[in-house]
């Protein structure tokens, strides 16, 4: 209850906080725009947010919904020529990635005045409307916590509760040997283990249709994803266990758990604090597993979009099982 609760204060805290890293798409409105109009975009946005330039609205719109980039900015033509009407610009962003939306607001005004700056990049000056659009559907941050608080605990599970089962098991070594396989052990407590975190789902999804909130904790690409993610860092969790003395075991499981939860940003948007982190959190399956599930619980997605995180995660847990089984056989084939 305290970690979920410290992760709402901390949303809340960085609500108003106008992140200077975050990818954000760059396309053309229509076929009109051009190779100038493009460049004022870009260097205006570069300002305030990664920009990345997409050839197609519908592209953006799938690097939107996997959250490979957290905004689409669509660039409408003739934006340097000689005109009184507006040039409109259109910055969309999800209402599903909460933390985002209201910095998203700030960040579209920051880029009107750029835009509008009679000593800017737009030259000759013609008047820039920015328009910040929010996409359906809109959540607020008690539904947006509901795929975090199933991340957070799949980690906690996954490095703290199901290690400490091998812990016990490795005091027995000797009779695994003789009386029973430990690789059937594991797997036993491995599948145990999955069967046991079907019912936080299960739980949650009574929990939020009681209170009416519009996520789908059982959606199956969000199913799929929270549970490679079990996979995942109970693999890693057992490995350890498995291999190093229980209180060793037990400082380094936590510190991989604080170590998830930081590199692999599960809450806030990748690139949200910098670059670096966002570049980290790429690279961490713990933030692949976050978006899928998120995708799931709150866009209701179909596995498909999510084809590509979901293969991350599923690569991840395939990593996981043989570090887990490999350390299993070189203990049962050690020293007696």
């Amino acid at each position: 209850m305290v970690l979920p609760a410290a992760f709402a204060v901390g949303t809340v805290a960085f609500e108003g906080v106008v992140p200077e890293d975050t990818p954000v798409a760059v396309v053309p409105a229509s076929g009109d725009v051009t190779e100038a109009d493009m460049q004022v975009a870009e260097g205006v946005l570069a300002l305030a947010a990664d920009p990345q330039r997409v050839d197609s609205p519908e592209r953006a719109a799938a690097l939107l919904h996997r959250e490979r980039v957290y905004a689409v900015v669509r660039v409408p033509a003739n934006v340097t020529a000689d005109a009184a009407d507006p040039a409109v610009f259109e910055y969309r962003v999800s209402g599903s990635v909460v933390p985002y939306v209201k910095p998203s607001r700030a960040i579209a005004a920051q880029v009107e005045r750029g835009l509008n700056d009679p000593d800017g990049v737009v030259s000759p000056h013609r008047p820039v409307e920015v328009r910040h659009v929010v996409l359906a559907p809109s959540v607020g941050l008690r539904e947006y916590l509901t795929p975090a608080a199933l991340v957070l605990l799949a980690v906690l599970v996954g490095l703290g509760f199901l290690p400490r089962l091998v812990a016990d098991e490795r005091q027995a070594l000797p009779r695994l040997r003789v009386e029973s396989s430990l690789t059937s052990v594991l797997a036993a407590k491995l599948i145990a283990g999955l069967a046991l975190m079907v019912v936080p789902l299960v739980t949650v999804a009574g929990v939020v249709t009681y209170l009416s909130y519009d996520v789908h904790p059982l959606n199956p690409l969000a199913v799929v994803a929270y549970l490679l993610l079990v996979v995942h860092v109970a693999g890693v969790g057992m490995t350890v266990a498995l291999a190093l003395e229980r209180r060793t075991a037990t400082v380094l499981n936590l510190g991989l758990v604080i170590g998830l939860l930081l590199a692999g940003n599960p809450v806030y948007p990748r690139g949200f604090f910098s670059v670096v982190r966002g570049r980290v959190a790429e690279l961490v399956p713990l933030h692949h597993a976050a978006v899928a599930v998120r995708a799931g619980v709150l866009r209701n997605s179909a596995v498909a979009p999510l084809a590509t995180e979901l293969g991350v995660v599923a690569l991840a847990a395939l990593g996981s099982l043989v570090a887990l089984f490999g350390t299993a056989r070189l203990v049962t084939e050690g020293p007696q």
